[in-house]
């Protein structure tokens, strides 16, 4: 089996800024638009949702954030586990609210048309890999990323599979069950949350 690492950029936060001050933070930019550092698993978490019968196999998944604090993404290795190649694969992340987020990155899962199958047994290769950097304290802080308590957690799920004979691989039921949990338990967070903020203090 050939294996080789990729990452998937996420949830893009756009800022507002003058153009003199984008002008002025360009250099700075620059250096930390692909440096990430791996979110501590007491902090944030990753689960892999079980989809019995999905042709994608995961391995060594874990989240990243960027240093800027501008971009979350999603590291490991994906592989064809199935029989059948594979023209393109559509996954996606359900936060804890129940909201849900599209991954791309590179080969068949850039959406695009291509002539190259993933073949059974074939991991996907990364093109431009994230350069990781040791989180530290200042990274911490900078980040919200300090241990004592998880803040959140996502699901990662294949959303579908097309093959190379133009037959699809799909799972409604799963995906519909989890958001429908996800936004249940968001809710419930959620009014936990008001109500304490406004308990008086005693």
């Amino acid at each position: 089996m050939k294996r080789t690492s990729f990452s998937y950029l996420l949830i893009p936060v756009l800022l507002a800024i003058s153009s003199c001050a984008r002008i002025h933070a360009q250099p700075q930019y620059q250096r930390e638009e692909n440096r990430y550092v791996v979110e501590p698993p007491d902090v944030v978490f990753l689960l892999i949702a079980s989809q019995p019968g999905s042709p994608i196999g995961f391995k060594d998944m874990k989240l990243l954030a960027r240093i800027d604090n501008r971009r979350t993404a999603v590291s490991g290795k994906i592989y064809n586990a199935g029989t059948k190649p594979i023209r393109y694969v559509s996954l996606m992340l359900v936060g804890y609210s129940g909201a849900v987020s599209t991954l791309r990155g590179s080969g068949p899962m850039s959406g695009a048309v291509r002539t190259e199958l993933l073949m059974p047994g074939e991991e996907i290769q990364d093109e431009d890999p994230a350069e990781i950097v040791p989180l530290t304290e200042e990274l911490k802080e900078k980040l919200n990323l300090r241990g004592g308590r998880a803040k959140a957690f996502f699901v990662l799920m294949v959303n579908s599979v097309t093959f190379g004979d133009g037959t699809k691989y799909t799972d409604e039921k799963t995906i519909t069950s989890v958001r429908t949990y996800l936004e249940a338990l968001g809710e419930k967070i959620e009014n936990f949350e008001c109500s304490t903020k406004r308990r008086p203090d005693h």
